[in-house]
This record gives C-alpha cells, structure tokens and sequence, in this order.
C-alpha cells in the first residue's frame, strides 16, 4: 500500500499533467482599466417639483433619446424602491434593464444605479435626481457618480449627455406635451386631497365673509353656472359678498378627469345659508369644479351647480 506522501506526489503530478494540457485552451487574462467620474447639472423646470417629478419618470419617451433599439416600443422608470429603468424593444418583451431605483421620494429626491448606456462593462453608475422649488418653478440637480471600467473619454461623453437629457426635459416640460401624460395612479389619491383642501379654502372664505380671499381663489376668466346661468368673476364674487354662509358640507368628493396641473372634482355639497330675519335655510345640491395650476397656484376656472 502507497503512503500518504507517496499519494500526495501522485496527486500533485496528476493537477500538473492537466494544466499542462489545458494551458492552449485557457481565456486571456487582461486588466481593465478603471476609474471613478462624477458630473453634475442643473436645469430650472416651469412646473411645480411634484409635477417635474412626474415627467421625469414613468413613460419617458418623448424626451430621453438614446437608447439601444432605434425604435423602442417603451422606455420608462418605475419611480418606487425596487423599480426598473427598462427598455422594452418590442411585443414580445425583447429589451434592456438600464438601471434599478433605489430611492424614490415623489417631488423631492429619486436615485438609480445601472450601467445604463454602458450594458457589458464592468460599470455602476449612480444617478440621483434632486428636486427643490424655486419661486414658481422647480430647481433639478442632477447627479451622476460613476465607477469602474470608464475611460476619462468616456466620462466627458457621459457629461455632454447629461446636460442634454436635462435641456430635452425642459424642452419637453415647456412645450406643454407633459400635459398629455397620465398621472401616475399612486399620485391621484394626492392630486384629489389637494384640490379638495383649494375648494375648502373657497367656501371657508365664503363662511368667514373674506371676500378678498375668496377672490383670490378664482381666476379671471373663471365661468361659473347656476340658476342664474354663466357668470363671470366679478359677479360670482359678487354673489358670494351678498350671501352669508352660516356652514356647509362637502360629501362624497370625486376625482373626474386630470393631467398633472389640473382636475375636476365633482361632490354633494350641503350648505347652510342665513336668510331674511336671521332665517337658516339649508340646501342640498351637487358641484362640478375644474381647478387649474398657474404659475404654481391653483385656480377655480370652472363651476356648475346642479339644485
């Protein structure tokens, strides 16, 4: 019987004899040049940071343009923890994942890493897109922080894209086209509390006898419709001055149709009026009101009473 040495000799020529032979088929082992970029830009977009938020992510293909199909059938980004970055060549599901979410903060901060462009190489990016408000509009900065297998050519390209991914989103955002998006599902339960709180503040002002305030809610060109027929501004405020709410209700408060800066809301409104000799008469009758967001304040354009 052989001894462990002898065994451990036999072992050690065996492993030996195999590299040997498999030495013409080994890969090529190369090093790869490295290194860590970081660029940054700043865009002032004309539109609140929720709504600039909203048009930088989900569907984005009407104003990013570089892509891997020439023709892509989607691209987007699912703004929430876990979502993708996706490319999606066409029906059969073909595409490309160009980055994962990783933080997601509606009108305040959203961050994705992915080597986007750079699918194949040893890369991570990490972009981080910072929403602020400035005056009427939103102020993004955009950061992109990038490691590993990037040339300083490469990082110069990076950065001459990036300026033009946020001149494309401007661009896009003024041209009004943002309007035909859709608001995403999870900001329409936010979008129906916010023009419910700017029709609360224009009854509340109505009960407290501010007419000033009242005004203020209501755009010039706001047409409203009651029994009267269509009326004005000056004469609705008019009315509203006349009359003394006492207290009202407001039931059942639907969000009908909207776009990111607008909205109807239909409800059952139930108010309680002071009449002749101090007389409370109550009533009951349902509201239609279009709202509409100008110059980052939100308007009362429309109005109709069904009694």
């Amino acid at each position: 019987m052989k001894s462990p040495k002898t065994w451990s000799s036999v072992l050690l020529i065996s492993i030996v004899a195999v590299i040997n032979l498999g030495s013409a088929a080994q890969a090529e082992v190369k090093l790869l040049a490295y290194g860590g970029y970081s660029v940054e830009t700043e865009v002032i977009l004309p539109v609140s940071p929720n709504v600039a938020y909203d048009a930088a992510t989900g569907d984005i293909g009407a104003w990013w343009d570089h892509s891997f199909s020439k023709s892509p059938k989607r691209l987007y980004i699912e703004a929430k923890p876990g979502g993708g970055f996706y490319e999606i060549f066409d029906d059969s599901g073909n595409g490309a994942l160009h980055a994962v979410v990783n933080y997601a903060e509606r009108g305040k901060l959203l961050r994705f890493t992915g080597p986007l462009g750079f699918s194949g190489n040893a890369l991570d990016d990490v972009i981080t897109y910072e929403f602020k408000p400035e005056g009427s509009g939103t102020r993004l900065h955009i950061l992109v922080n990038m490691v590993g297998q990037i040339s300083n050519e490469d990082a110069q390209a990076v950065d001459q894209v990036w300026h033009h991914f946020a001149d494309r989103l401007k661009a896009y955002i003024e041209s009004g086209d943002y309007l035909k998006k859709a608001v995403p599902v999870s900001a329409q339960s936010e979008l129906l509390e916010q023009l419910t709180a700017q029709e609360r503040k224009r009854w509340d002002a109505r009960k407290a006898g501010s007419t000033a305030a009242f005004a203020d809610l209501i755009a010039e060109d706001a047409v409203f419709v009651d029994s009267r027929g269509p009326e004005g501004k000056a004469a609705v405020v008019q009315h509203a001055s006349d009359s003394k709410l006492k207290d009202y209700f407001m039931d059942n408060v639907k969000l009908i149709t909207f776009t990111a800066t607008s909205g109807l809301i239909a409800y059952k409104m139930t108010e309680k009026t002071v009449a002749g000799k101090n007389k409370e008469v109550a009533s009951d009758f349902f509201i239609s009101v279009f709202w509409v967001q100008r110059d980052g304040k939100w308007l009362c354009v429309f109005s109709q009473e069904s009694r």
